[in-house]
């Protein structure tokens, strides 16, 4: 993702009293954070503005496969936006969507002209490029009234055939959708299955929803294993059969209130979660990494602060997550609550580079005047360039 000249580089979308109002520049290989992520302490990383201007939270990023100044993003109240130059110019990409709540996007990796994304009003697919989006819903629950019947949370392709999709059911943002759901389509989002789910609880949510890098999609007729990861408020699942079974796999979690997981694209048996927690004591919230695909998970919270508050939004709580496609020790981690920014005074934007043994702030001049550092701002989607890994995007 090609970006203006400036001493670092990365992307992020801030929402400063609901103005979409900057994309952040970051160099991974600059700035070190003091210990414990509680200073900032040698050279900071430095944010350029962006844009792109506009309303509400920032809720889905997504950076091309094909070329690196092109970039996505849904919003809660904005729907979609795309740049073609890196965040210099952003272009509303609404056509065709029956409401702007957008929580995933997708690309094809194979054409660059087909995207999907996702939010409460289900799927769509675009085949120029985002300039017009079709409501994919046949083989879904209708409608009902006012209310969607299958809110999409994640959306993921198999990466040995493109009309292989799978989506997530469920709003995490908002707790609605709890169906213990994900559906898949072989036809390239034409038409939609409900999968069994066995082993999923029926009112989970899905935060969160990967397919295996190295899955082949097996022929008509072959029962081939293809792997899938699943996080709800009941923990981390498991899938070998495509999605029809799914296995509980929370050994070395102290809850299962899984907020996002993220997995490494280079190492893909090591895979990072984050635990969304209440105010409850004693704190139980954080980071925890998996080097076995899964199986078990290990605590990796050294450097974040563990406060606990009033309720969950005053109480510490790290959710967004982003793994460098090429380091899988290098990890983004966004803050989402007020406590953490309000310590802070700026954005709980937070980097380990030894797999989560030590974590540092990023924040560098990000918010350093006005609302925004009097109250701080949660970073909520992360994402990283797949073909420029330096160029970090988060959304606020």
């Amino acid at each position: 993702m090609k970006m203006p000249e400036a001493p670092q580089r990365a992307a992020c979308l801030l929402s400063v009293l609901g103005v979409l109002a900057l994309t952040i520049l970051f160099d991974t290989a600059s700035g070190v954070a003091g210990a414990g992520g509680d200073q900032l302490t040698g050279t900071q990383p430095a944010w350029t503005s962006l844009g792109p201007g506009g309303g509400g939270w920032v809720m889905a990023l997504a950076a091309s496969p094909h070329g690196v100044d092109n970039v996505f993003l849904g919003g809660d109240t904005e729907g979609v936006f795309s740049s073609e130059d890196g965040g210099r110019n952003w272009t509303a990409r609404n056509e065709g969507l029956r409401d702007y709540w957008v929580e995933a996007i997708l690309y094809d990796p194979t054409d660059p002209n087909i995207l999907y994304v996702g939010g409460r009003s289900g799927v769509y697919k675009s085949t120029d490029q985002g300039q017009s989006w079709r409501w994919l819903r046949t083989g879904v629950p209708a409608v009902s009234g006012s209310t969607w019947s299958a809110p999409v949370s994640a959306l993921v392709m198999d990466p040995a055939n493109p009309a292989v999709v799978y989506a997530g059911i469920g709003s995490p943002r908002d707790g609605i959708g709890k169906q213990g759901a994900v559906y898949r389509s072989v036809d390239a989002g034409n038409t939609w299955s409900r999968m069994n789910t066995a082993g999923l609880p029926p009112d989970s949510l899905v935060t969160s929803l990967l397919i295996h890098p190295s899955n082949q999609t097996p022929a008509p007729g072959i029962t081939t294993a293809r792997t899938l990861y699943l996080s709800s408020q009941y923990g981390f699942f498991v899938s070998t059969d495509g999605g029809v079974s799914w296995t509980a796999s929370n050994t070395g979690l102290p809850h299962t209130n899984v907020a996002r997981v993220a997995q490494s694209r280079s190492k893909p048996d090591v895979m990072y979660l984050t635990l969304y927690r209440g105010s409850t004591a004693p704190w139980r919230g954080g980071v925890y990494k998996s080097e076995d695909g899964g199986k078990s998970w290990t605590a990796r919270n050294n450097g974040l602060q563990q406060l606990l508050g009033a309720d969950a939004s005053l109480t510490s709580n790290y959710k967004e997550l982003a793994v460098d496609p090429n380091d899988p020790n290098l990890v983004y981690l966004g803050s989402t609550d007020f406590r953490t920014t309000t310590l802070y005074q700026d954005i709980g934007l937070f980097l380990s580079e030894d797999g989560g043994v030590t974590v540092q702030r990023k924040t560098g001049n990000l918010c350093t005047s006005g609302a925004a550092s009097a109250h701080g701002k949660p970073a909520l989607p992360a994402l990283l360039s797949p073909s420029q890994p330096t160029s970090v995007g988060i959304g606020l």
